[in-house]
């Protein structure tokens, strides 16, 4: 099997970081981007691109600038658009999967004015996952909404285990379980969990 490219957008110092590492120290070819990145390679060997995804053309410029420089990511870390137009001229044996990171907020109501913007980002993206996931999976095409809870099921809020972002990350790559839905609710230490819905 050909060697995985995982694109991660958006990359932070936390997750982004540990997700990279996870995927990097099973061979795969990582590319990060971010705002705060030159392009070139980090001193970890990823590829890094600079992106401002305050621009419009921001998405498109990455997706063309990997596709130059070492080809089509076949896991995609957070844009779900240009992830299919990849997708589509991947070769049929290869895994195709999307991860976006979420939290609790798509599916519980918090009444903290702070979330009221973020929440509604969250439902908007979790309704969108689910219909790619419904009209993609067919093709072999996986979307996952990833949202790591407490061993109780309650939100994670400010501590989130990066680690258990990898690990899951992983797994939903490297497993393709066909068991797991695309709202994946996850748990440090447990991985996949269906929590009830709140």
């Amino acid at each position: 099997m050909p060697r995985s490219i995982v694109l991660i957008l958006g990359s932070g110092a936390n997750v982004g970081r540990s997700v990279a590492r996870k995927f990097a120290t099973d061979g795969s070819l990582v590319a990060i981007s971010a705002r705060s990145l030159e392009n070139g390679i980090s001193p970890e060997g990823y590829i890094t691109i600079k992106a401002d995804y305050s621009h419009r053309d921001a998405i498109p410029t990455v997706f063309d600038y990997l596709k130059a420089t070492a080809g089509i990511p076949n896991v995609v870390i957070y844009n779900a658009q240009h992830a299919v137009q990849g997708f589509e001229e991947l070769p049929a044996t290869a895994k195709k999967v999307f991860i976006y990171t979420g939290n609790i907020l798509n599916s519980t109501v918090l009444p903290v004015p702070a979330f009221f913007t973020l929440g509604i980002g969250k439902a908007a993206s979790a309704y969108w996952l689910g219909a790619s996931d419904l009209n993609y999976s067919k093709k072999g095409f996986r979307f996952y909404y990833a949202d790591e809870r407490t061993l109780e099921g309650a939100p994670v809020l400010g501590d989130i285990d990066a680690e258990a972002h990898a690990d899951f990350y992983k797994q939903l790559v490297d497993g393709q379980d066909s068991s797991i839905p695309w709202l994946a609710t996850f748990a440090s230490g447990r991985g996949y969990v269906n929590f009830p819905r709140t």
